[in-house]
């Protein structure tokens, strides 16, 4: 058994080894040691300090070398991995080379003497660069738990290389967001040791990196964010941001915004005279004790720490301002003695005008002045998902219609509110003299001047992520806000009137408003909507009423809100059987546990049969020594 035992220990990494290759043989893929693994560079500042930058290897084999804004190529120089054989155009790699033999966006040979490949050099511009380098060495730990936080140093460069801010190693990171958090490129947060001033956007402990991983163009929260602050009717009504190329241990990860996080601030306005931060979630998610139930759910988010009868106190002032706006009675003006009007006319403005999916289900957050008894809106949050990017919001809708209307869904506030024509009067008065000087502005030269400065920047965060749209997306969101911003004007300025229609299948849904006394003819048809894999296809060409079944004829005059619905047809879901890397790992592990089980049965069942020949040979011995 002691045989069997040391074969079954020294035929182990024979196992793993077998299974991997029977996992990848169906891609073609044999494990080896990649060349990006074999060269790595280090970028020397102005300072003196220097920076290691690894290079990535894309999907095609090709290695990638992602340089920031202030990076020279005489001050990058090369270091290869020990025993490596790494040649470039032939030339063999020595610790220390320098790179200024080498020219930007250009394709060069590179080769171990085994495998062979194309290696570039890019560089960014124009954005400041932020290196993390964690604690363990590895950013895996956090991927697996997003609530993990773990040491890391961080510094910060300016676009032009000088360093501004170092950490003194006591610097946290962890995960960040919901849905974002699961896709590829992730966002992540910051805790500094103390408020510091990061590129002079104010100070502040917390930190979040967005990573934008729904908006190719890169250009929606900071475009959104630096617009809430201009019109802001508070200090901090919106966050400060800036973009950064980031780079984790070395690695670069891509184009991020760096922001305030809200609950960081060092010094707030409205917050640090009796102030509480807190945050709307949906009815179906976990409540605690830390959640006060209004028709949705409050979650304090500053004071971290708050007592028993404070939530008690502030449930009592939420329920008392729902109560207020849900009157019905037009001469119940309580609800001006609960709202800063000021804020809330901006912060429904800033939903409306991004048409944002978010807007009263979730990233939203709301100020309690405990002094004043008055609940402020803001600060503004979440703009990733906005202006076309979201197939069912057509341009031409309101919002507030019928998305916060719908009890145990949305928040009511902004739709209560527009009931009352005081709020009405103010929300055509401060988009007229406040938000369409700076929405034209944004048309005419203010996208392409954002667009302008990040072009590069973000070139590289597409090669990284390997997103082919960028462009396309950007000039979709630009036509998408003129067609809005037209709509608005129509209904705020020149005082047109409009209808709600809403358009429904299993699982989708879209707005838009019709003038009143105009017909339908400019709904798409139920089979013309673009709508995606995973939804319902449509059945035919005609909407029915909602309330009556029948057939809806484009011709009619429309004078009141109607729901339509189309008949559709399920769509089943694609396998997703060995399409990556990950699955392939997992298929390999499995084969290699089988493999190993069935060598092991195979060898006991060998030393069985082998005993059990021992003995019949040993009976055998025994019977001849008996007969003689």
């Amino acid at each position: 058994m002691k045989k069997l035992l040391w074969v079954l220990i020294l035929s182990i990494p024979l196992f793993v080894l077998t299974g991997r290759i029977l996992a990848s043989s169906a891609e073609g893929i044999w494990y080896t040691n990649s060349l990006a693994d074999q060269l790595s560079f280090v970028l020397f500042s102005e300072d003196g300090s220097s920076e290691t930058i690894r290079c990535w290897e894309d999907a095609d084999g090709d290695l990638q070398v992602f340089l920031p804004s202030y990076a020279s190529m005489s001050a990058l120089t090369m270091k290869p991995a020990r025993f490596s054989t790494i040649r470039i155009n032939g030339k063999k790699v020595r610790t220390g080379m320098d790179c200024s033999g080498y020219m930007l966006d250009t394709d060069y040979s590179i080769t171990d003497g085994r495998d062979e490949a194309v290696i570039r050099f890019l560089k960014s511009a124009n954005v400041a660069t932020m290196y993390i380098e964690t604690q363990s060495g590895a950013i895996d730990r956090i991927h697996e738990d997003k609530s993990h936080k773990e040491s890391a140093g961080i510094r910060l460069f300016t676009e032009k290389g000088e360093l501004v801010y170092r950490g003194d190693g006591l610097d946290r990171i962890r995960g960040h967001g919901n849905s974002t958090w699961k896709l590829d490129k992730r966002p992540y947060n910051l805790y500094l040791s103390g408020a510091a001033d990061l590129l002079g956007l104010g100070r502040n402990a917390r930190w979040v990196l967005l990573a934008n991983g729904y908006d190719a163009t890169a250009l929606r929260n900071k475009v959104v964010l630096d617009l809430a602050d201009k019109v802001r009717s508070f200090d901090r009504f919106a966050p400060h941001t800036d973009y950064v190329d980031l780079y984790l241990n070395g690695e670069y990860a891509g184009l991020y915004l760096l922001a305030e996080h809200v609950a960081g601030f060092d010094n707030h306005e409205v917050l640090s005279d009796g102030g509480t931060l807190f945050t709307l979630v949906r009815h179906r998610e976990t409540y605690t004790t830390d959640y006060i139930f209004t028709r949705r759910a409050a979650q304090p988010i500053l004071p971290d720490q708050v007592t028993e009868s404070y939530l008690r106190e502030l449930e009592d002032i939420l329920l008392r301002f729902n109560e207020a706006l849900l009157s019905e009675d037009p001469e119940d003006l309580r609800w001006m003695a609960y709202t800063d009007i000021d804020s809330w006319v901006r912060k429904y403005l800033i939903e409306e005008i991004t048409m944002n999916n978010d807007a009263g289900a979730g990233s939203q957050y709301f100020i309690w002045n405990d002094l004043e008894n008055r609940v402020y809106a803001g600060p503004c949050w979440d703009y990733d998902d906005i202006l076309g990017d979201y197939l069912s919001r057509s341009p031409r809708s309101f919002l507030a219609n019928r998305e916060w209307e719908r009890e145990g869904s949305y928040t009511p506030w902004f739709h209560e509110l527009l009931q009352k024509p005081a709020f009405q009067e103010k929300v055509r008065t401060v988009y007229r003299e406040e938000f369409l000087p700076e929405l034209e502005w944004l048309l005419e030269t203010g996208i392409q001047q954002y667009a302008q400065r990040i072009d590069r920047a973000r070139f590289m965060d597409t090669v990284r992520w390997e997103i082919d749209d960028a462009e396309e997306v950007t000039e979709r969101m630009v036509d998408y806000l003129k067609e809005r911003v037209d709509f608005l004007n129509s209904a705020w300025i020149e005082g047109k009137s409009y209808h709600t229609i809403m358009l429904k299948g299993l699982e989708y849904f879209r707005f838009y408003s019709a003038p009143d006394g105009e017909d339908g003819s400019f709904l798409p048809s139920p089979d013309s909507l673009e709508l995606p894999s995973d939804y319902q296809v449509t059945v035919g060409d005609t909407w029915y009423y909602e309330d009556t079944g029948e057939p809806f004829d484009p011709k009619a005059l429309i004078t009141e809100d109607i729901t339509l619905f189309a008949k559709t047809a399920e769509i089943d879901e694609p396998s997703v059987l060995l399409t990556n890397h990950s699955n392939r790992r997992k298929i390999g592990t499995i084969l290699s546990l089988l493999i190993m089980i069935l060598f092991l049965g195979f060898m006991v069942r060998s030393e069985a049969g082998r005993n059990d020949l021992c003995k019949r040979r040993h009976c055998i011995s025994k019977m001849k020594e008996v007969t003689r």
